[in-house]
């Protein structure tokens, strides 16, 4: 919450200098995240240093006031309570991450920790902050050597100067236990019901990953078909691979004005089983045709250079300096055969061991209070901190 706030203080405080900045051609974001925060910089490099010690500048000495601190933490809160605002299929993917990801706060625990905020602490809060800091940077485009390294050098100079290091690790994934389903229900406010169904893989192994993306792609058009077009479960029907930290899965979500969740995901084990027994009589070119079109997407060329930067950034971010991992997920995805994928649905999709996780809400679809709970997850901070963990991506 200290770090939003320190990343806003200093964004509002620069609002008089980013304006004339935008007419010269200049832009920038200030944002926190999981790790600390970021700042990327963009458009004419002729004068993004001028743009930059400004910035700096303000990161190091952030002018908290009263007015600004009240105004921006009112902000937070409000930005925090409208997540619960947000459409009921959005609200069960975000839980799912949170229950997934042992980095991720509940908005209800960020708002309580927001309004017992006061300016002294953000104020005490940033040196401690600065003190010891890793910094990673990425300078993309018509850049020179030495403009990215005279930029680096501003950072240095402004943020690192005799500060301490500190290595900060990533996020860690809640590994589920086999042979179970954990469900987590939300009290969503609106009137449809909604449910994900979400199954973890095993491994980081690219083989696994590129196996849990071809799942994705063989059943998206399908899953739709069904559980939209066929039985009209819901308007609001999704399937696909879902990565959280590379470790792979498949996340299944129908959102019903009309159908309970229990009804939801009978339908979906039922889609599930189905089409594992019609696998039985698909062909090697429609299974190539799957694959080509996955592979196809994994190698499409960037239109725009941030777009392109971004995949860059998180190539970093992995500390995969090759800068090849597209390359290398593409050849994976070639090298699964139909009878590999055969035996990975039996194993990985159908198989009752594999551990699942179920987020829902009732809405006020009628029959919901006959609705049982069953292996619920009533604290979620309870369930992180009782599960194992996959290694982080750092070890």
């Amino acid at each position: 919450v200290l770090t939003d706030l320190y990343a806003a203080v200093v964004a509002d405080q620069l609002n008089a200098f980013s304006y004339p900045a935008q007419l010269a051609g200049l832009g920038f974001e200030l944002y926190d995240h999981q790790r600390g925060f970021t700042l990327k910089i963009s458009g004419y490099t002729d004068k993004q240093a001028v743009l930059l010690e400004t910035i700096l500048a303000a990161l190091r000495f952030p002018d908290v006031t009263s007015e600004r601190f009240d105004r921006l933490r009112d902000n937070l809160v409000r930005r925090l309570r409208n997540l619960a605002l947000e459409r009921p299929y959005g609200q069960v993917i975000a839980d799912l991450r949170r229950l997934l990801l042992d980095t991720i706060w509940w908005p209800d625990t960020k708002i309580e920790a927001t309004e017992a905020v006061t300016p002294e602490d953000l104020e005490a809060f940033v040196p401690r902050l600065l003190e010891s800091v890793e910094s990673v940077a990425l300078a993309h485009g018509n850049y020179t050597r030495e403009e990215a390294l005279s930029l680096a050098a501003l950072v240095s100079e402004a943020l690192l100067e005799n500060k301490g290091t500190v290595a900060v690790p990533h996020g860690r994934v809640i590994r589920l236990a086999a042979s179970e389903t954990r469900v987590r229900t939300l009290p969503i406010d609106h009137p449809d019901a909604v449910l994900a169904l979400y199954l973890q893989g095993a491994s980081r192994k690219l083989s696994d990953r590129a196996r849990f993306y071809l799942a994705g792609q063989v059943l998206n058009a399908p899953f739709y078909q069904s559980l939209r077009t066929e039985q009209q479960m819901g308007y609001f029907v999704l399937c696909g691979a879902m990565n959280m930290m590379q470790v792979p899965g498949l996340v299944f979500v129908v959102q019903s004005p009309n159908q309970t969740p229990d009804v939801i995901e009978a339908a979906m084990n039922e889609f599930l089983q189905g089409y594992g027994a019609s696998l039985g009589i698909m062909t090697d070119a429609e299974f190539e045709q799957h694959r080509s079109s996955l592979i196809s997407d994994v190698m499409r060329q960037e239109e725009k250079l941030r777009d392109r930067s971004g995949r860059y950034w998180l190539e970093i971010d992995r500390k995969d300096y090759e800068f090849d991992s597209r390359e290398r997920l593409a050849a994976a995805i070639n090298e699964v055969s139909l009878d590999d994928f055969r035996q990975f649905f039996q194993t990985s999709v159908l198989d009752p061991d594999r551990p699942r996780l179920v987020v829902r809400s009732f809405g006020a679809v009628k029959g919901a209070d006959a609705a049982l709970p069953r292996n619920e997850i009533v604290d979620p901070m309870a369930f992180r901190s009782s599960q194992s963990r996959f290694l982080s991506v750092d070890e």
